[in-house]
């Protein structure tokens, strides 16, 4: 499972200012097959 951090009050503000999102990656999970290639899935 791969997540992003959380953003700093000040870096949150700086985000909103120039409408960045903060959390551009998300959380994303990966599952390993050893049958199969590794196969990407979004968990949102």
């Amino acid at each position: 499972l791969r997540t992003t951090t959380r953003p700093e009050a000040l870096h949150k503000q700086l985000y909103q200012a120039l409408n960045i999102k903060p959390d551009p990656i998300g959380k994303r999970k990966t599952i390993i097959d050893r049958k199969k290639s590794v196969v990407p899935t979004d968990s949102s």
